[in-house]
C-alpha cells in the first residue's frame, strides 16, 4: 500500500512537471501533422554550430535560438549582427533540434549594433 502511494505520488509529480513545462521548448515529436506559426521581428547574432553536419543559426536578441531554413550564404558569417523578420514554427524544433525553425521574410546586416 505504501509503495503504491509513493509510486502514484511520483507519477503525479512527473505529470505536473511536464504540464508546467509545456510550451517552453518546442516539441521534437515527429508525428505532428499541423504547424502553428508566429511572426517574428528581432535582431540577433549569426552563429555556426557543428552539430548534425554543421549549420548556421541565429541567437536572437529576444533570447530565442532560431534555425532559419533560408539564410542566404552572404550571412553565413560567425558573429554577424542581423535584423530579421519571418514566420517562426511554434510547434517543433528545427531539423538540427537546436532552435525554433524560422522562414525568413527579410534579413539585413546590422552593422550599427554593438556585438555581445
Amino acid at each position: 500500500m505504501v509503495k503504491a502511494t509513493i509510486i502514484g505520488s511520483f507519477a503525479i509529480a512527473a505529470l505536473l512537471t511536464i504540464a508546467a513545462c509545456e510550451g517552453i521548448v518546442p516539441s521534437a515529436s515527429s508525428n505532428q501533422t499541423t504547424t502553428q506559426s508566429a511572426p517574428v521581428s528581432t535582431g540577433g547574432r549569426v552563429v555556426y554550430r557543428e552539430m548534425s553536419g554543421g549549420f548556421f543559426g541565429i541567437l536572437g536578441d529576444d533570447g530565442r535560438q532560431y534555425e532559419p531554413s533560408n539564410l542566404d550564404v552572404a550571412y553565413h558569417v560567425e558573429g554577424l549582427r542581423v535584423k530579421f523578420t519571418g514566420e517562426r514554427d511554434t510547434t517543433s524544433l528545427g531539423k538540427h533540434a537546436w532552435g525554433n525553425p524560422v522562414e525568413l521574410a527579410s534579413v539585413a546586416a546590422n552593422l550599427t549594433a554593438s556585438a555581445n
